[in-house]
């Protein structure tokens, strides 16, 4: 498969290619443009997170703890806040994020799992879309395809990296990255309808 590198250089130029077109069509400003290519890189490490002990899981998890309860603060928090709670927060949110979401990660994942899948690529998109709710419905928009498109370079690339084009033989793991489902039928069902139901928040708060 391929490396760390590997995955965030593609993620960040399918981030900077739609970032530079919503930019030049007027659908982001330069600030939300760069954005976009942050966005790609992200969503290139997120197939990674069920890796135990890797680099890329470490990393994205400290991404995230930072990233989320900052989304979140401007969102769910009372205007009120005062500096010394919203200090409290961010640490406890990042405690719960990095090292909460890394104990169940543990154990209730595998490597090439469910995270390694299309529908998993549409469920990072939606929850991307949902996480900006007071950017315009075209810059949610254009977030959500940074993330998904980034997602889905890295099991493209994963699953090229499964064949020897030269002898025209595969790996053990060709076909188990770019695919629809899981190895199992509940899995498979929990995906899909996580999907279904973030994509009916998604139409709800468009």
């Amino acid at each position: 498969m391929a490396n760390f590198r590997t995955h965030a250089v593609c993620g960040g130029l399918w981030g900077t290619a739609a970032g530079m077109a919503a930019f030049l069509t007027g659908w982001c400003s330069p600030v939300q443009s760069a954005t976009l290519g942050v966005l790609g890189v992200i969503g290139a490490a997120l197939p990674d997170i069920d890796s135990r002990n890797a680099r890329p899981r470490q990393i994205l998890l400290g991404v995230l703890g930072v990233g989320i309860p900052v989304l979140l603060a401007g969102n769910v928090l009372p205007r009120d806040f005062t500096n010394e709670a919203l200090f409290c927060w961010m640490i406890a949110a990042y405690a719960v994020i990095r090292y909460g979401a890394d104990f169940i990660l543990s154990r209730c994942s595998r490597h090439r799992g469910a995270f390694h899948s299309i529908p998993a690529a549409l469920i990072a998109g939606e929850a991307t879309f949902l996480a900006f709710p007071d950017s315009l419905l075209q810059v949610r928009f254009a977030f959500a395809l940074a993330v998904t498109g980034g997602y889905l370079s890295h099991l493209l690339l994963d699953e090229l990296c499964s064949w020897n084009f030269i002898g025209a033989s595969e790996k053990k793991s060709a076909g188990s990255a770019f695919t629809w489902k899981t190895e199992s039928a509940g899995g498979t069902l929990a995906l899909y309808l996580a999907a279904a139901i973030l994509g009916g928040l998604c139409f709800r708060f468009s």
